[in-house]
């Protein structure tokens, strides 16, 4: 959970050779979300906000459809 008490994901997104960290929020932590970790899903599309965390590109993620 965040200082906050809110829960979240944290994950690690790749995009070819780049490395991304992100977030997925209670708010966005839905069912289909938890699918898609559980399974290990390799092909995702992530529909996120880019943003900053602690200096660093990050990803406020809120939700997810299978990759091509």
């Amino acid at each position: 959970t965040t200082k906050k008490g809110q829960t979240h994901l944290r994950l690690k997104l790749q995009v070819e050779n780049m490395v991304f960290n992100g977030i997925v929020f209670g708010d966005n932590y839905t069912k289909e979300v938890k699918d898609f970790v559980k399974n290990k899903e390799k092909n995702l599309c992530a529909k996120a906000k880019i943003g900053q965390y602690k200096g660093e590109i990050s990803l406020n993620i809120f939700g997810f459809s299978r990759g091509k």
